[in-house]
């Protein structure tokens, strides 16, 4: 793996990161985090409706809180 990219490395250079490509990363990771409890649990038979509504006020706050 270390031959073929120092091999392909003037093709690859333009395929990394940037630091400020990580930054963006880490900032989408941290608004989709709160989505990934309620997703889980709404999974399968647990998604009615009242259950729905609890889980979009749990996202309510957590947004509200993390601006």
């Amino acid at each position: 793996m270390e031959v073929f990219c120092q091999c392909l490395s003037d093709y690859l250079n333009s395929d990394r990161l940037s630091i400020d490509d990580w930054e963006q990363l880490v900032n989408a990771g941290t608004i989709l985090e709160p989505f990934h409890t309620p997703t889980l649990r709404m999974e399968g038979d647990f998604s009615e409706l009242h259950n729905i509504q609890i889980e979009l006020d749990f996202l309510r706050i957590s947004f509200t809180t993390m601006v």
